[in-house]
């Protein structure tokens, strides 16, 4: 067991799993202020704080429910991912980037027109072909079509060099470590997600991004070819973006 979970702690999680949940109202207060800490994270995005502590609540029960305690893990380092993740996904939910409904229905008009004129001409119709279709301006048209697309994500590749990827997360923060909040959480994050990979998977994270290694001499410790280095790194950095997204 992680020294970051105390056995009483660890008593409590199996209690709740076990059916009291006079133990989850004492968890909860415990760790009342890594709750908000975490809630802290995402102020400013146009939702109360009482909400969003309240959310990160909610993650946190989940947390603790879902927790294996078996694996000798700092439950910290699950609970943390798991609040972010619930409220990642009420904001998602909730819709966080309103569209009007007119955009909606001409998105909406968009779809079946391109999928007409794909069958028909094997080709997407232009943005001036769709606006004369629908009878609406080439603005409204691209618009519409920007409002159908999912956000994106903070973990997106924007630049791929020859050592490792630039993330959309890293230019948006000019590459500093964030407020204390931001660094803590990312910290946890990291580590939870670092949890779920093999043991050689683990190793060349080491080296890579702690140690600083480059795939050369990475590739010589592990007794590998530089060339295999670059295709499990490029493996391992995208198993951890869809962990920590």
């Amino acid at each position: 067991m992680e020294s970051g979970t105390n056995t009483a702690t660890m008593q409590y999680i199996k209690a709740v799993q076990n059916g009291d949940e006079q133990k989850m109202e004492i968890l909860l207060l415990e760790n009342e202020g890594l709750i908000r800490l975490v809630s802290k994270r995402f102020l400013n995005r146009a939702i109360d704080s009482d909400d969003l502590y309240q959310i990160c609540c909610i993650g946190f029960m989940k947390a603790v429910r879902n927790f294996d305690t078996s694996l000798g893990l700092c439950f910290s380092t699950y609970a943390v991912p798991t609040m972010c993740g619930e409220v990642k996904r009420f904001l998602r939910d909730d819709g966080i980037v309103k569209v009007s409904r007119k955009l909606k229905s001409l998105s909406y008009a968009i779809y079946q027109v391109e999928e007409a004129w794909e069958q028909q001409y094997g080709e997407k119709p232009t943005v001036s072909q769709l606006a004369n279709i629908l009878e609406t301006t080439e603005e409204e048209v691209v618009l519409a079509i920007d409002s159908a697309k999912p956000p994106e994500s903070l973990y997106s590749v924007v630049c791929e060099g020859d050592s490792s990827p630039t993330y959309l997360i890293d230019v948006l923060e000019g590459g500093s470590q964030g407020s204390e909040y931001e660094y803590f959480l990312d910290t946890e994050s990291l580590r939870s997600a670092m949890g779920l990979l093999s043991a050689e998977e683990q190793t060349l994270v080491r080296l890579r991004y702690f140690k600083e290694m480059t795939q050369s001499n990475v590739a010589s410790v592990l007794g590998v070819s530089q060339v295999q280095v670059s295709r499990q790194e490029k493996k391992i950095l995208e198993k951890l973006r869809n962990i920590l997204q």
